[in-house]
């Protein structure tokens, strides 16, 4: 039996929740009125949703985003709702503000804030924005590691930046999931260029880590401007594409870990190949957008073995974002605050139905996220204040 990998962080946060923190087979969901909304013009489509911009008839300053479910699972839109809420106030993650029903069909749409334009399309980024953006997409997954959830699908196209305001959203929880310690999760996640080596090798006991490496292959994409970094024309050449880089040894002594078993002849096909240092992909037309922390970081990220990835906390203290710590940390803070007021203010953001569904236990104790003061390296906050009203927050979205 495979070996599963142990979390280097956040192993058993799951436990620190109610035992229906996870549990979505069903959900009390209150439906709002579609004739609320107006739809405005089509800004994407996926497998499983149609993606509109869209306004709240009373407030046509304001755009938002209305996805419309494709018929899929139940269970699967009730995952999505119970993660979205469930991550409720989550710095730079993609707020769930109401949930409509839909004429002539069995499928919600979800009704979300508009976060700018696809991460994907931006053509002209500086280095200087791809790693604020970089690091705002750490914090954000950051909060659903501690919360023991696995994004599952990070890439260009789940991401949206709002350009004026500098700020990353992290969008797209549909294969989003709750990890627990040796449970098999589906392998049949995440997008093909963006897929880790375990998901290639259909290895099911994987963790948080999976989101680093789609971090990692994403982010190389971009900045050596070579899109996707591994470009695999299946899930088998993807693997290929993965082991030509990172090379054959460190890709047999990932699998001989593991116990994964791919077969001699699958072995062989994959063999011989020497490891590339990521420096060779510089080129004339990309070297702005590299700098001398930039190889390393992605090596970092592009480990074959899950365990040797950084948490996202490990890789926010990397020099990669020493030029960008300062607004970095005054972004970050503009989240705490938001969920500061959003406490004072009974949760007026937030409908009845983007609350939690889980049970209030006065015993639960709340992850908070890591300090703004550590990102800054110097102090902003009072770390008591911080630890309050993040655990307050949650405390009082759950007992609503």
């Amino acid at each position: 039996d495979p070996i599963p990998v142990n979390p280097i962080a956040y192993r058993d946060a799951i436990k620190q929740f109610p035992e229906d923190y996870e549990e979505h087979e069903e959900l009390p969901l209150q439906f709002s009125q579609q004739s609320q909304y107006l739809i405005a013009e089509k800004l994407g489509y996926g497998k499983y949703s149609d993606v509109f911009k869209g306004y709240n008839k009373s407030n046509l300053d304001t755009p938002l985003v209305i996805k419309v479910l494709k018929p899929v699972r139940m269970p699967k839109v009730y995952r999505e709702v119970k993660i979205l809420t469930n991550l409720i106030g989550g710095p730079f993650i993609l707020k769930l503000q109401d949930i409509v029903e839909v004429a002539n069909s069995e499928y919600p749409a979800f009704i979300m804030e508009f976060g700018g334009d696809c991460l994907q399309s931006q053509q002209k980024l500086s280095l200087k924005q791809y790693k604020l953006f970089i690091g705002q997409l750490l914090l954000a997954l950051h909060y659903c590691h501690i919360h023991a959830i696995v994004h599952r699908d990070v890439k260009g196209g789940n991401i949206c930046v709002d350009l004026k305001n500098n700020r990353l959203t992290l969008l797209d929880f549909g294969l989003a999931e709750f990890y627990s310690y040796g449970k098999n999760l589906h392998h049949r996640v995440a997008t093909r260029h963006y897929k880790s080596p375990e998901l290639l090798c259909n290895y099911q006991k994987y963790d948080y880590s999976l989101d680093i490496w789609c971090t990692g292959a994403m982010l190389a994409g971009f900045l050596f401007q070579r899109q996707p970094f591994f470009r695999g024309q299946s899930n088998t050449d993807q693997l290929d594409k993965i082991v030509q880089i990172v090379g054959s040894k460190e890709f047999e002594d990932f699998c001989k870990k593991y116990q994964i078993d791919l077969g001699k002849q699958r072995m062989r096909e994959l063999g011989g190949f020497p490891a590339v240092n990521l420096k060779t992909f510089v080129s004339d037309d990309n070297k702005h957008l590299v700098d001398q922390h930039t190889v390393e970081f992605l090596g970092r990220m592009l480990k074959c073995d899950p365990e040797k990835r950084p948490t996202c906390q490990q890789l926010l203290q990397d020099k990669f974002f020493d030029e960008v710590r300062e607004e970095l940390s005054q972004s970050y803070l503009k989240e705490f605050k938001f969920v500061k007021h959003q406490l004072e203010h009974n949760f007026e953001a937030f409908s009845a139905n983007c609350k939690p569904f889980y049970e209030y236990q006065k015993e639960t104790k709340y992850p908070v996220p890591v300090c703004v003061n550590e990102i800054c390296k110097k102090k902003l906050v009072d770390e008591d204040e911080w630890k309050q009203v993040w655990e307050q927050f949650q405390r009082q979205a759950v007992m609503k």
